[in-house]
């Protein structure tokens, strides 16, 4: 089932356990304590690379979809982005 299930899992018992009780949702949907924490944790955290993501998006607007990821790289650290061209590339 893997990462996506257990998100998936947090986001139910996490609309259920005004209504339940913690322990008895855990065990009913089998996941750990320490897994559901780590993903309600992992949902609270807004996207770090939004600013980053909105511009990239921006840029590739602006230039037809003729940039890649060199000049996109190049292009973000003129308008003032400190990034990777792996990060580039992976957004």
């Amino acid at each position: 089932e893997g990462r996506k299930g257990a998100r998936r899992k947090t986001e139910i018992v996490q609309g259920l356990v005004t209504e339940f009780s913690l322990d008895i949702l855990l065990k009913i949907i089998k996941l750990a304590r320490s897994t559901y924490y780590y993903h309600l944790k992992q949902l609270d955290q807004s996207d770090k690379d939004y600013d980053i993501k909105a511009e990239i998006q921006s840029i590739y607007t602006e230039h037809k979809g003729n940039y890649g990821y060199r000049r996109m790289t190049l292009e973000l650290r003129n308008r003032g982005f400190v990034v990777n061209h792996k990060k580039v590339q992976r957004l």
